[in-house]
């Protein structure tokens, strides 16, 4: 059987956690793991740290086209702290835990199937301040809101919307929950 795309990192951090393995570099084509997909036309920041249920959340939604069990072992199996960026700039750490200040939104995420959405992604993403905070910018802006996704323990916040007000949304979001890059 193969493991699908992303298999090699997925090995990886599933022997680290097995092997007790202190440290896992997976290394891809930018500088870690952005706030936002470049292409949607905003200028993205590089998320320092990432707990591994953010890291977890983050790959099932399809963030930096992880595989989407890519962290699941750590879940597990804790252990190895992961680093991901390119040969020269390995910008992105996950860890087990996070310090108080290293807790919020990190990553706002857009997916068009199979239902139009935008997720945004960050420890305690689902407690009420953080739903509450994202409906607000959204309806500021009229951004029309079909339906909310959040979950006990889960690290994110989905909202369904029709697929015109994605860009939009993704914008918004960014910078009134994560801020704007070099700010």
């Amino acid at each position: 059987t193969t493991l699908g795309r992303g298999g090699s990192d997925l090995t990886a951090t599933a022997i680290a956690a097995l092997g007790g393995v202190g440290e896992v570099r997976l290394i891809t084509n930018v500088k870690g793991v952005y706030s936002v997909d470049p292409d949607l036309g905003i200028k993205p920041r590089v998320v320092k740290c990432l707990s591994y249920r953010e890291a977890d959340e983050a790959a099932r939604h399809g963030v930096k086209r992880f595989n989407a069990k890519t962290f699941e072992p750590l879940l597990f199996f804790p252990g190895p702290v992961v680093r991901i960026g390119d040969y020269e700039h390995l910008g992105s750490s996950v860890m087990r835990e996070l310090g108080e200040g290293d807790k919020g939104p990190k990553i706002v995420h857009a997916s068009l199937s199979p239902y139009p959405r935008v997720v945004v992604i960050g420890e305690d993403g689902s407690r009420l301040r953080t739903i509450r905070r994202v409906v607000e910018v959204l309806e500021s802006e009229d951004v029309e809101i079909q339906g909310l996704e959040a979950g006990v323990g889960r690290q994110s916040v989905v909202v369904y919307m029709p697929k015109d007000y994605i860009p939009r949304a993704v914008r918004l979001l960014h910078k009134h929950l994560i801020g704007e890059a070099g700010s």
